[in-house]
């Protein structure tokens, strides 16, 4: 009977906590809000002009790839098919293509032009990713 009481009590602790690390919807939309808010035109585009942080990849995706230790607030270095699957997220819930990954010659271009707040010589894409959007879609989804 004690084994069982103990086994309980670690599930209902398992749950709360994984409960807590996710994000309710108010909270996943202001994260989406504020990506969309950052980017600016540059071209064609609207990019984003710092890299995607670990709170926008876990609001987005809802997987939770960063340590404890780790600041939310910094780049999210994942690996390619993350990055893919951060926009894929966002364009299934928005019924089309709205982001797209910036290349790193994108990136690179935009650096030296001064689009991007980061140093070319970290565009390395070890140091996080970029996304962007159309002007048309930026305009739709934003009013502006």
């Amino acid at each position: 009977m004690k084994k069982l009481l103990v086994l309980m009590t670690m599930l209902l602790a398992l749950t709360t906590t994984a409960n807590a690390q996710k994000l309710n919807d108010d909270q996943r939309d202001h994260v989406i809000k504020n990506l969309i808010g950052r980017m600016q035109p540059y071209g064609n585009w609207y990019i984003t002009t710092t890299p995607v942080t670990w709170y926008e990849y876990w609001a987005v995706t809802g997987v939770k790839k960063h340590t404890k230790n780790t600041s939310v607030s910094k780049a999210a270095i994942v690996l390619d098919g993350e990055q893919k699957k951060f926009c894929d997220v966002l364009n299934k819930e928005g019924g089309k293509t709205f982001f797209l990954l910036l290349s790193k010659s994108e990136a690179f271009e935009a650096c030296n032009k001064g689009k991007l707040h980061d140093d070319v010589s970290n565009i390395s894409f070890d140091h996080g990713f970029y996304v962007k959007m159309s002007k048309k879609n930026y305009q739709y989804l934003t009013g502006k």
